[in-house]
Formats: structure tokens, sequence, C-alpha cells
């Protein structure tokens, strides 16, 4: 008997990260459904049940969890999840470790440069942020720059751009990927990557992991 025996949780999103999830579940008792688009998600393969429901739909989430009788909501890893996991938790009254801010500023890249900016923390010069490229802007870049949607994640539509060509091909694919048909253009830089892992809770900070990368 765990401490959330006779709880079920929705996990939102059977991406293989998310098995961590599933399992830390099931080891304090909680029955586990997974819920996405695919029948063979990995995190449904370890899960007590697995649904299919297009988990971006806030009704078909509330829906389900109305019928199963389910006692909380939760995702990770899947940016795109965070904004449906909130909206069905406020619906349903259930407890949430996100909140509009967290949101705002782990999915819309302009939010995340600001707030980046606000505190003195370096990031690549932007060209543009918008749903087109005006000549003016063309004239001004200096290649390589990265183009990515504005506020879409898995790295969909984003990529490297060496000349106007490229450019301009890639941006219209990044628009695509976009819910607001924004896509972002800044400087591409090359060199190490150097990560650092911080988990914050009730103001206090605690590094969990770095590493590097090229």
């Amino acid at each position: 008997m765990g401490k959330f025996s006779n709880k079920k949780l929705l996990i939102l999103g059977g991406v293989k990260l998310a098995c961590d999830i599933v399992k830390s579940a099931k080891q304090m008792g909680a029955y586990v459904v997974v819920a996405d688009y695919r029948e063979d998600s990995p995190a449904k393969q370890i899960a007590d049940e697995g649904v299919l429901i297009d988990v971006t739909d806030v009704d078909a989430i509330v829906d389900y969890c109305i019928k199963a009788h389910i006692d909380g909501i939760t995702t990770g890893f899947v940016d795109i999840l965070l904004q449906p996991c909130y909206e069905a938790c406020q619906r349903l009254a259930l407890p949430c470790y996100l909140t509009p801010k967290m949101i705002e500023l782990s999915t819309n890249k302009v939010a995340f440069k600001e707030a980046c900016d606000q505190f003195n923390v370096p990031v690549p010069q932007t060209y543009l942020v918008g749903s087109e490229i005006t000549e003016g802007v063309l004239n001004k870049i200096n290649y390589p720059v990265f183009v990515k949607p504005l506020d879409s994640s898995g790295s969909r539509g984003a990529g490297v751009c060496y000349n106007r060509a490229e450019l301009e091909e890639r941006f219209k694919e990044a628009v695509s990927y976009s819910p607001s048909m924004n896509a972002i253009i800044e400087d591409y830089i090359i060199g190490l990557e150097f990560l650092l892992d911080y988990i914050a809770v009730d103001g206090e900070y605690r590094l969990l992991s770095m590493f590097d990368r090229h």
C-alpha cells in the first residue's frame, strides 16, 4: 500500500521519458492511465491502462476523467501538452504543478528571451518574430541563422539556414508548425553546449545535474 493507493492518475503523453513518471506513480500505489494518440507509446507499455485520446483536446480529457473517475492529471517533457493539462485540472478542480506564467515561459520563445534579458542572461540576437520576412530584415541578416516556430515544441519546423534560399524555405515551414502562425529568426551560435538542470521549490533552488555536448 502506497501513499496514493486507490487513486487514479492520468498522464498525458506516452513518450519514453514519461516512463519514469509511470514507475514512480505506481511505486506510490497509484493506478496509472497513459493517454495519447498512439497505441504503442512507451509509457503505455508499463502503465496499468492506456487510452486513445487527443491530449490537446481539453474537452476530451475532461470527459474521460469524469467517466473514469480520475483523481489527478499530470504531464511532462512535451511542451504542447502543458496548457491542456493545466486547463483540464482547472476545470476539474484538480491540483496542478503548472501556472500560466510557467507555461508561457516554457512555450513562448519571446517571453523566455524577455525573462533572460530581465536578469542579464545573454541570448542570441533576434532578427524577426512574425509571420513573414521583409526585404529589410533579409538585408540585415548575418548567416548562419536558426529558425524555429514561435510556440511549437519537439524541434518541429526548426533548423539552421546558411543562405537566403534556405531561410525563406525554412521560415515557411516553421510558420506552418506554429499555432499562432509566427516564427523567430535568430543568430545560430556554434560551440560547446553546456546545460544546468535546476529545481525550484518554495523559493529554494537545487542543482540537479550538469552536462555538455557538441
